[in-house]
């Protein structure tokens, strides 16, 4: 805590495997440490409950956005996997001129098709 935040995943396991070398530390740990001080069950030494509060209001800020951003991420490369394998999910289906994010008054679809016969199928 007296770098401001919650140790990495990394430097903790670092720091267990120094003061500890028999410990049988897994990743889960880190995990249920860490919900421990957020949720103040475990209060850490050295620290006061306003700055851990600032510090726990600060991380998941920056969890939410980084969430967010993996997620934009992970929707863009499900958009281009799904794209470029369109006759995979169904055969005939064809991607209709700009069909992906395809953008209509009732909102965005994810992918917009025809199929074999010739009607317009949403993804």
């Amino acid at each position: 805590m007296s770098e401001g935040r919650f140790p990495s995943y990394e430097k903790l396991t670092s720091l267990v495997r120094q003061h500890f070398p028999n410990s049988k530390w897994q990743k889960t740990h880190y995990a249920w440490y860490k919900s421990k001080i957020k949720t103040g069950e475990i209060v850490a030494a050295g620290i006061s409950s306003e700055a851990r509060d600032k510090i726990v209001g600060d991380q998941i800020a920056a969890e939410v956005e980084e969430s967010i951003e993996a997620s934009v991420s992970l929707e863009r490369d499900l958009h281009s996997y799904l794209a470029s394998g369109v006759s995979e999910i169904e055969a005939g289906l064809t991607l209709v001129e700009n069909g992906v994010e395809h953008q209509t008054e009732a909102g965005r679809i994810d992918l917009l098709a025809r199929d074999a016969n010739n009607h317009l199928v949403v993804v």
